[in-house]
């Protein structure tokens, strides 16, 4: 949930976090092997308890629509946003 309608911060459980402080997930793209955000933000223990049915994403790295779902995921231990594996 953000807060106010401002998606640089959500809650969870009454706790405050920016957005940008959670691991964001990502997954391989299957074409280039580069590291491809989803756009979701959550930690690893929310991400291992939610039911999550994936999704489309528009690959920046070769500029096709894939498909991936929560076995894709590889969530990081930081945020480190290199295109690299």
């Amino acid at each position: 949930m953000s807060l106010n309608g401002n998606p640089d911060f959500m809650t969870k459980g009454g706790s405050l976090w920016r957005a940008a402080e959670l691991p964001k997930l990502t997954f391989y793209c299957p074409v280039t092997g580069y590291v491809v955000p989803t756009g979701v933000c959550m930690n690893a223990r929310t991400f291992a308890n939610l039911e999550i049915e994936g999704g489309i994403v528009a690959c920046p790295h070769c500029g096709n629509n894939h498909n991936w779902d929560k076995k894709d995921i590889i969530i990081p231990l930081d945020n480190d946003t290199s295109n690299g594996r």
